[in-house]
């Protein structure tokens, strides 16, 4: 069974655990996927909602970008390769 991508998260909704400049965020929900970001060393000084709104800003930023990529009309075929539509 294939792990539904990450989605914002409330700090009820994860486990945070840190190694070394990464915070690993790990869904409650096992059918969602886990995600690794590196943070720095402003990590030790961080508490876990702090890094929970580090990672929403993640993947709010991850959603406009693919927002905007498609609007520009970017798509992918089945086997990888990018095709850019023609808009008549």
């Amino acid at each position: 069974m294939r792990l539904k991508k990450p989605t914002h998260a409330i700090i009820d909704q994860v486990r945070i655990t840190r190694e070394g400049n990464d915070a690993i965020i790990d869904y409650a929900d096992s059918g969602i996927s886990g995600m690794r970001i590196t943070v720095g060393p402003d990590i030790a000084t961080m508490t876990d909602r702090e890094i929970i709104d580090v990672f929403n800003g993640i993947l709010a930023a991850q959603e406009r970008l693919l927002a905007a990529w498609e609007q520009d009309g970017h798509r992918r075929t089945a086997g990888g390769e990018t095709n850019r539509l023609s808009r008549k």
